[in-house]
């Protein structure tokens, strides 16, 4: 969603991006342990596959944008 709302304009998301998606494997391991486990394995899952993506299209656009 943020990067959807100025991909281009602001490049500072790249970095929340890799932030929220860090927040998101942090919360699956502060959620409370009475909760089923695929409540606490599904933002782990989520936030390790958004912040490799995020992460290389950060790379690869500081690249790009010299």
């Amino acid at each position: 969603m943020l990067r959807a709302l100025a991909p281009l304009d602001a490049p500072w998301l790249r970095t929340v991006s890799i932030g929220l998606a860090a927040a998101l494997v942090a919360a699956g391991f502060l959620v409370r342990s009475d909760v089923s486990s695929v409540v606490q394995i599904n933002p782990i899952v989520v936030g390790a596959a958004i912040a490799p993506v995020s992460l290389v299209v950060a790379i690869d656009a500081g690249r790009w944008l010299g």
